[in-house]
């Protein structure tokens, strides 16, 4: 939630734009499934929970490719913080990337 807050303000987004609605349904969706996921874990079994842990995994990359595809458009624009978060983002996606890879390689030379 505060990762969306950081680039709603970094960005002048406010609520009357289609980023910063994007941005604030997500900040919404995050809040709501976090809250329904913790009074559920009361009653449901490992199932649900896992049930809970995807549906947030799934919003959590859904919002990162929506902030890839803002801050690109917003650096397109003309916005010079967008590129510098562009980039940024970029980098971070492509650093995952490779430690995904890396994790799904099960030789011994490329363990650690």
């Amino acid at each position: 939630m505060f990762f969306y807050q950081f680039y709603r303000s970094f960005l002048g987004l406010d609520r009357k734009t289609l980023g910063g609605k994007l941005m604030l349904g997500f900040q919404f969706g995050f809040v709501i499934i976090l809250v329904l996921s913790q009074a559920d874990s009361y009653w449901s079994d490992t199932y649900m929970r896992n049930l809970w842990v995807m549906l947030f995994n799934g919003l959590l990359a859904l919002g990162a490719l929506a902030i890839f595809v803002l801050t690109l458009r917003y650096w397109i624009m003309g916005v010079k913080t967008a590129g510098y978060l562009f980039i940024a983002n970029l980098l971070l996606i492509v650093a995952t990337l490779v430690r995904i890879y890396y994790a799904f390689t099960f030789s011994l030379e490329n363990a650690y």
